[in-house]
């Protein structure tokens, strides 16, 4: 008996039923009053949702549009502020480094910012030579 509801349902949908199971489902009317009822309420069912057309509300759009932006501009804070403390972060070590390069070489040139500085030419090419 489900087999034959689910092919009264199936009926009703838009791709419909093939040749056998409308055969089918045609004897199974003509043999129970319990499936013509139930094929009575939902063509009564389907004549009633055939009609119908859903519909929101005045300024559904407008309230959605003000929620997502109000989403998006809390989202573009958050992010500035992560920017801005970790932009914050990164000078301060910057900072640091120089103080440090200062106070163990006495000055900010090129070589003492890549420790290069104590190493004379012959050094320097037999330090690059190790790698």
């Amino acid at each position: 008996m489900e087999t034959l509801r689910a092919l009264l349902i199936k009926s009703y949908e838009e791709g419909g039923l093939t040749p056998e199971e409308q055969h089918l489902l045609d004897g199974a009317l003509a043999d129970h009053e319990e499936l013509r009822q139930e094929q009575t309420e939902l063509e009564a069912l389907h004549k009633m949702l055939a009609n119908y057309t859903p519909a929101f509300k005045p300024g559904f759009a407008g309230r959605v549009l003000e929620t997502v932006s109000q989403a998006t501009a809390s989202s573009d804070d958050n992010l500035y502020f992560l920017f801005k403390r970790f932009a914050l972060t990164g000078v301060a070590a910057i900072i640091a480094l120089l103080i440090s390069v200062y106070f163990t070489d006495g000055n900010f040139s090129f070589d003492a910012l890549l420790g290069l500085s104590d190493l004379s030419k012959d050094n320097l090419l037999l330090a690059l030579s190790t790698f």
